[in-house]
């Protein structure tokens, strides 16, 4: 579980850096990887994988996609 863990805060940093560039395609792609490494409940619970959902709901808002950031920012509440 460590090892997802610290994928996850990779990917993470590698999506705050390429948002940062405006690179918001290639974040978009990254943020998607993380979110799709869940792998269990326990990790939905975790610090990082609500990080990477909410990264992934920042980029889709930013630009514009609204639709498709409203469910990630629900599942973050859950």
């Amino acid at each position: 579980m460590r090892e997802i863990i610290a994928q996850l805060t990779q990917l993470n940093l590698q999506v705050v850096e390429l948002a940062g560039k405006g690179n918001l395609q290639q974040a978009i792609i990254v943020a998607q990887q993380a979110v799709n490494i869940r792998i269990n409940q326990q990790l939905t619970e975790h610090p990082a994988y609500c990080d990477s959902l909410n990264n992934l709901a920042e980029l889709y808002r930013m630009q514009g996609h609204y639709l498709l950031a409203q469910p990630l920012q629900h599942l973050r509440l859950l």
